[in-house]
């Protein structure tokens, strides 16, 4: 009976053929149009589960940039998917284990100083695109990182927070909070009208 059932298995074998080889300097990864290497998410990224924390910074940092050429060619819906997938790589769930305490206060601080930018850029984006609650959402949730200690504590807003998020808020209609913003971003930077 177990020879009977070898032999149906086989019978039953596939032969794979036509299928293509890698060649030597080929390390099997796709790189997307526009020069993307990275996957969607960082966990379906080859090695990037187990990678120190740095490797993530290093493809956020250079997801930001193709975002960043993207935006300077007025593609504002393109440099939103890269920013968008810069801060999928910067985002990190903690163990808050005692022996990673220190080593995770680090990448912390590290998150917090990349993320910025990246949440600054989503805003500017979201207002090009008429996105106007996601740009309070990236303006907000930037502003909360900055307050955890990215800045000095004497430095209380960035004016490109308070810039983009009063632009949102009056397209929103939300007058009031959005002119307030406004002036507080005119305060610390008069003669600044960027996005």
């Amino acid at each position: 009976v177990a020879r009977e059932g070898r032999e149906a298995w086989e019978a039953a074998a596939a032969t794979v053929a036509g299928c293509g080889e890698l060649e030597p300097e080929d390390d099997g990864l796709v790189v997307w149009p526009g020069g993307d290497p990275f996957a969607r998410w960082p966990q379906d990224h080859p090695g990037m589960v187990r990678a120190p924390y740095a490797e993530r910074v290093a493809a956020a940092r250079f997801l930001r940039g193709l975002g960043n050429a993207a935006f300077g060619q007025g593609d504002a819906e393109a440099a939103l998917e890269k920013y968008e997938k810069a801060a999928r790589y910067l985002d990190k769930k903690w163990t808050r284990k005692a022996e990673d305490w220190e080593r995770e206060r680090a990448e912390k601080q590290v998150q917090a100083r990349e993320m910025v930018p990246v949440l600054l850029n989503l805003a500017a984006c979201c207002l090009r695109l008429r996105r106007f609650r996601e740009c309070v959402s990236h303006c907000d949730r930037a502003h909360k990182l900055e307050q955890a200690g990215v800045h000095p504590p004497e430095v209380r807003w960035n004016p490109k927070v308070l810039l983009r998020r009063g632009k949102a808020r009056v397209m929103l209609n939300e007058f009031e909070e959005g002119v307030a913003d406004l002036q507080r971003a005119k305060a610390l930077l008069p003669g600044d009208t960027g996005p």
